[in-house]
């Protein structure tokens, strides 16, 4: 309904915070790398080879208020489950999931708007390692105004902010390689590589990388 239009929004009201809000659920993971692909000024897709998201939890993700973050959980960047709830209201999303337990198929669900479409095994990325992938698929597509005014961004300039996004996070979180894809033709489905962040070994070896200090 209206009501939760207006409060994912609040959670998510921007691009830029959709992917800010999955980064930190990666980071929450343990990633040691974080991969986003940005496929239009509406679409991403973010991996990460973090602890991936157990099937207790995952069967809740995008069903109800849930977060696998406490409060006490002053280590973590955010509430996971939250942010997924909303950002799943304002999109199609899939997230494909695999943990350490998980020795053959990893874990896979998609939300279209709010509403579970398919979840099951997914034996594709099933040699792939554990981690979790959350693609989107056109942002705030039920929240016209918003969703025209972002089909019209400047994909090169939404691509620079995602870029000043991982750059922040990268300062912060040393040990985790972060690596940006995108392609500034709108037109194309190729995506090449914007920004690529070994791991270093502490913040101010990362500013040194940076130029910043």
């Amino acid at each position: 309904g209206s009501s939760e239009k207006i409060v994912n929004t609040q959670v998510i009201p921007t691009a830029e915070s959709a992917i800010l809000e999955v980064i930190e659920n990666a980071i929450d993971a343990n990633a040691k790398t974080i991969e986003i692909r940005v496929l239009s000024t509406t679409s991403f897709s973010i991996r990460d080879d973090g602890a991936g998201i157990d099937e207790n939890n995952f069967n809740l993700i995008g069903t109800e208020r849930f977060t696998t973050t406490t409060r006490t959980s002053f280590e973590k960047c955010g509430c996971r489950g939250q942010s997924l709830l909303a950002l799943a209201g304002l999109c199609t999303m899939k997230i494909v999931t695999k943990t350490n337990e998980q020795q053959k198929d990893a874990s896979s669900k998609r939300i279209r708007k709010g509403i579970l479409i398919s979840q099951g095994a997914d034996r594709r990325i099933a040699k792939t390692g554990q981690g979790t992938t959350v693609t989107v698929h056109e942002l705030f597509e039920n929240i016209p105004v918003r969703y025209k005014l972002l089909k019209k961004r400047n994909i090169t300039s939404f691509l620079e902010s995602v870029c000043v996004i991982t750059k922040d996070y990268a300062i912060c979180h040393p040990s985790i390689s972060f690596q940006v894809y995108g392609s500034s033709r709108s037109r194309t489905s190729r995506t090449k590589s914007q920004l690529h962040i070994r791991p270093h070994e502490s913040v101010l070896s990362r500013m040194l990388y940076f130029g910043i200090v």
